[in-house]
């Protein structure tokens, strides 16, 4: 607004100045008006600023409150998934564990079997080779 009261009362002088000299302005009119176009310029940047920012910090409220619920809600989130997470590592540990409890059994199990198959195997065969003997013997002694 300052600078529209210089501009004004400079055009006023240059008015006058015209009246009374002729069609030629006076030097300090001239200084007058380029110092109000300076004063106006430097006010509207001012004002520039100031809306700038007024309407940054209007933003910059308006962002938090926008964002803040969402941070809340992405920490709740956050939090669940961690303790589904935590529950579905224990539940799969336990699976996993029971497994190899199966396992190791069924493992032991079926070692029995083949320990039990094989030891009768080696009984046959030993019966086998005591037969063999008993038939070279036999032969042996046949005149």
């Amino acid at each position: 607004m300052t600078a529209t009261v210089i501009q004004a009362e400079a055009i006023e002088r240059s008015v006058v100045d015209a009246s009374t000299d002729g069609p030629r302005e006076s030097r300090p009119s001239k200084i007058t008006e380029i110092a109000a176009l300076i004063a106006a310029i430097a006010a509207g940047g001012a004002t520039l600023v100031a809306v700038m920012s007024y309407q940054n910090a209007v933003m910059e409220e308006k962002l938090t409150a926008a964002v803040s619920p969402l941070a809340t809600s992405i920490i709740e989130m956050d939090k669940r998934l961690a303790t589904s997470i935590g529950e579905m590592d224990k539940r799969l540990t336990n699976t996993i564990d029971e497994m190899d409890r199966r396992l190791t059994n069924s493992i032991g199990e079926m070692d029995k079997r083949l320990t039990g198959r094989l030891d009768q195997v080696d009984r046959r065969l030993h019966q086998m080779d005591q037969r063999f003997d008993r038939i070279q013997v036999g032969r042996r002694n046949v005149p």
